[in-house]
Parts: C-alpha cells; sequence; structure tokens
C-alpha cells in the first residue's frame, strides 16, 4: 500500500540523542497527527503492534486492521485530546491467550504557535501486574472482611492515632454501638473511664514494640457498653502492617457469662467444702461413737457373760426347764451381742485404717481364704473355680476383709444346693477391672438390693442363714476406701453375683 499523504515523512527528523532515548525506552511510544494517523512509533510500540516502522507511518488504525473493540476506546480518548488539547488518560485491556493484559497510555498534545494540538504523544505501559495486584488486594480486603463478619468475637481494627477504623457486627452486638458511631473514634470509647489513662499509656508502649499477645493472657480487662454497663472481657491483640503504617487488630471476647458460671461454681465448691468438712466432721463424730460404745459395752457383756455361766455351773440342777430356757437364752443374746460388737469395731476401724497398697495376687488371697473355710466345715463339698493369677494394687489387710466376707456368704448361701458352686472371675472392661464372685445359691430378691449394703440390714431370716448384717456394709466400706464402686446381681433361688472395682493405682504408688 502507497503512502496516502505524500507530504507526511516516513519519520519524524528527531536529534540523534533524544531518537535514542526514544527508541531504548522500555514503554510504548507513538506520535499521531491530528487526524489519529501514526508519524512515529518506537521499538516497543512496533513490538506490540507487530508492525515495522514503514508500515505503519501516515496510516490511521482502522487502515492497520487493529481490534476494533480496542481501538475505538482509544480513539475517542485521542479525539477528546485533539479537541480539547488536555492530556488524557487511556486504559486499553487486550485479551490474549485466555487472559487480559491492561495497558495505560498518557496522550499528551503537542501544539503549533496557533495553540492548535497539531500532533499527540501517547506513551504507554503494561500495568496488567499492578491492575492484579490491586484486584488481589481487593479481594483479600472482601475476604478480611467476610471472616470479620462471621467470627463469633468482636473484631476492632485501630490505626496507629488510636482511631478504630473497621468493626465487624459482633462488635456492634457486644458493645451495643453500630459501626458508624465507632469509625473514626478512639478506642478508649470502649473502655470504661477509670482506665482510659492507662489504656493510652499501654497502646502508647505497645505501639512501640508491637507483638501478638493471646487472649485470656495478663491482668483483666473491661468493656464499657453503649449504655454505660461494663463487663469483663479477652481481648488479643496482633499487629497490622499497611501502608498507613502499623495497625492493630483486637479481638474482643465478652465473657460475661463464663464469669458468671465460675462465680457460681466457686460458690458451689465453697458450699461443697463446707459441707464436706460437716460430713467428715459427722463421720468422725460417729466413728468416735461407734468404737466407744462397741468398747465400753464389752465390759457390761462380760458380766453378762461370766454371771449366767456362774449361774448355770451353780444353780443349774434347781433350775426348771423353763429357767434353763432363759438362761440358754440370755448366753445366744450374749454371744451374739459380742460378734455384732466385734462387727462393729472391725467397721468403724476400715476408715481409720492407714491404706498401704500394692501389688496383690487376689488368687492367691482366695484360695487361703477357702482353705480356711474348708477346715471350718470338711463335711462340706463346694465346688469353687478360681480364675488365676487376678493381679490388683490393695491394701492386703482391708482386701482380706473384703473377700472373706463374700466368699464366706457365698459358702453359707449354697448350703441347701445339692451341687453347691461359687466362681471368683475378673473381667477387663474398657481398661477397669472387674471382679466378681458368683455362687448358685439362695439368691435374692432383686427390688431389694439397695439394702444389701446398708448395716443390720438383712434379706434372709436369721433361722435360714445366720448373720449379723454388717459383713456388705464393711465390703462396701473397703472397696471406696480403694476407690471403687461395688454393686450385686442376682434372683431368688438363682444365686448371687457380688461385683466390685478398685481404681487403677499405678502399683509403685501408695496412699492413705
Amino acid at each position: 500500500m502507497g503512502n496516502k499523504h505524500p507530504n507526511l515523512q516516513p519519520s519524524i527528523p528527531f536529534s540523534g540523542l533524544f531518537k535514542a532515548a526514544l527508541e531504548a525506552c522500555a514503554d510504548r511510544i507513538y506520535i499521531y497527527d491530528g487526524e489519529g494517523r501514526y508519524l512515529y512509533a518506537n521499538p516497543s510500540g512496533l513490538e506490540e503492534l507487530g508492525l515495522s516502522l514503514e508500515a505503519v507511518i501516515g496510516r490511521s488504525w482502522r487502515e492497520l486492521g487493529l481490534p476494533t473493540g480496542i481501538m475505538e476506546r482509544f480513539e475517542n480518548d485521542l479525539q477528546t485530546v485533539i479537541t480539547s488539547g488536555n492530556p488524557q488518560i487511556s486504559l486499553i485491556i487486550y485479551s490474549r491467550d485466555g487472559g487480559s493484559r491492561y495497558y495505560e497510555y498518557l496522550l499528551s498534545p503537542v501544539k503549533n504557535t496557533a495553540n492548535t494540538v497539531q500532533m499527540v504523544v501517547a506513551t504507554g505501559r503494561d500495568i496488567t501486574p499492578l491492575i492484579e495486584a490491586e484486584k488481589q488486594a481487593q479481594e483479600n480486603q472482601q475476604r478480611f472482611r467476610n471472616l470479620c463478619e462471621a467470627a463469633p468475637d468482636g473484631i476492632v481494627l485501630v490505626n496507629p492515632e488510636g482511631a478504630i477504623s473497621l468493626v465487624n457486627t459482633q462488635t456492634e452486638k457486644i458493645f451495643g454501638y453500630p459501626r458508624e458511631a465507632l469509625l473514626g473514634q478512639p478506642l478508649e470509647k470502649l473502655i470504661p473511664e477509670r482506665y482510659r489513662r492507662l489504656q493510652k499509656h499501654y497502646r502508647t508502649t505497645y505501639r512501640q514494640s508491637p507483638s501478638t499477645r493471646e487472649m485470656g493472657i495478663g491482668r483483666e480487662l473491661y468493656g464499657l457498653r453503649a449504655d454505660g454497663t461494663e463487663f469483663p472481657v479477652e481481648v488479643a491483640l496482633s499487629p497490622f502492617v499497611s501502608q498507613g503504617g502499623t495497625q492493630t487488630i483486637a479481638i474482643i471476647r465478652d465473657i460475661t457469662v463464663r464469669k458468671r458460671a465460675e462465680e457460681k461454681i466457686r460458690g458451689l465448691n465453697r458450699s461443697l467444702q463446707h459441707k464436706l468438712q460437716e460430713l467428715a466432721r459427722a463421720n468422725q463424730e460417729l466413728e468416735a461413737f461407734s468404737y466407744s460404745v462397741s468398747h465400753d459395752l464389752r465390759a457390761p457383756l462380760r458380766a453378762m457373760r461370766g454371771f449366767s455361766r456362774v449361774l448355770w455351773e451353780d444353780y443349774g440342777e434347781v433350775l426348771d426347764e423353763d429357767g434353763k430356757h432363759y438362761l440358754s437364752r440370755i448366753q445366744g443374746a450374749s454371744q451374739r451381742m459380742g460378734l455384732l460388737l466385734d462387727g462393729l469395731l472391725q467397721l468403724s476401724r476400715i476408715n481409720r485404717h492407714e491404706l498401704d497398697r500394692s501389688k496383690l495376687n487376689l488368687s492367691v488371697l482366695a484360695a487361703e481364704i477357702v482353705n480356711e473355710l474348708r477346715q471350718e466345715q470338711p463335711e462340706r463339698e463346694v465346688n469353687i473355680d478360681i480364675q488365676p493369677n487376678m493381679i490388683a494394687a490393695a491394701d492386703s489387710g482391708l482386701l482380706r476383709i473384703c473377700l472373706e466376707n463374700l466368699l464366706s456368704n457365698a459358702w453359707k448361701y449354697t448350703r441347701e444346693q445339692k451341687y453347691p458352686h461359687v466362681k471368683f472371675t475378673c473381667l477387663e472392661k474398657e481398661g477397669e477391672q472387674i471382679f466378681t464372685i458368683s455362687d448358685n445359691g439362695a439368691g435374692f430378691n432383686p427390688n431389694y438390693q439397695s439394702k444389701l449394703f446398708h448395716v443390720f440390714r438383712r434379706l434372709h431370716n436369721e433361722h435360714e442363714f445366720e448373720g449379723l448384717g454388717i459383713g456388705l456394709a464393711t465390703v462396701q466400706r473397703v472397696v471406696h476406701r480403694h476407690g471403687g464402686t461395688i454393686w450385686a446381681e442376682g434372683e431368688e433361688g438363682q444365686g448371687a453375683s457380688f461385683c466390685f472395682t478398685l481404681s487403677p493405682l499405678n502399683l509403685k504408688e501408695k496412699r492413705r
């Protein structure tokens, strides 16, 4: 295509130094005449167009076949500069390879002596990284705002001067202010009057050496609501560096409900401690009373036994049958009274006994007790199965009392069975040992299960099975001293099972 404007030269006669500067410039530089035709393009501009200088000079963008959608806006800006004579910024967006590139052009008019625009110099550069950075900053800012709005705590952004520059919805709810009433206000607006002076000093100190401060660390803090009420808060601080300087993000948590709950718990603990002390005193008094009664009753009991024996030996021949019967009942009652006193003394001593826990083989201990039962009643044939190597951390003296009572009960309540059977086993469940002594004896009515471990409570008639009603209460106290629990399962005529646990104390430890 020939040059349609022969009066225009293919280039502008620049000075050598100026031309060298234009051609070395990384920015795209184009010079247009008053009708929008190219007069010059530097190497960067030609590279963008993909054309040579000879192909560009004297032609408009339409003649060069440049994209219409992009260049129409640029042409409008160019014509505005030519018409107005004022500089103009023009933004061109190229879509290439599925993405967009942004170019910013400064359109500067060059006027002649008649003050008419003779040429327009367009200086452009790729501002895509800047645009993308701005977009990313806006997205980050929006993401930050979204996170702030979704936060369960109040969030306040404080600028370097101590003024509030951002609050979230939760802050409005906590303090009772609309955010418009807080933005631009000093942070001290949210702090009780008596703390504001100290807060300003603290803010100055923090600004000199900003650092992250975790929530709940440091002194007790209080906030001030719009209605003038104060409330306890926890505050976390984090410095935030921006172009305007170091800002501070304050995360504020209203802990009013928690403080009330803590105070209530402290009150309950004080009340519980008081009741425990009262209970401990009552138990001590009760144990002292039981021990005193059991001990002091032995003297008249010994006198009753002694005089009844003398009466029988010296006057037995002159007593009729009724007299002998009454005397026999006195002796039997005094003997039973002695056994009751022994049981009560043993029961009272358990709580005073210093607990000495060590590794104990319950299987061996149970076998010793069974051998004693067989020696006492060699005529009985009872099938007794003891699981081997049942190990626990226990006080040997107290566990002997516990197993003696449970095994002797099983021995006693199976005597009416043709084939009496007793088992002592251990099962581990969820890391806890459950020891069980079961039998196929008389059993019990499960409706009265709650009475089993009460002192002097018996579910069987004394004429059926002898007993004092103290043994199971003693067993329960031994188990409780070891931090365990005990319970019973059974049915009338179908046997019974007594299960107990002991706290899993380290075998090397000892405790009272």
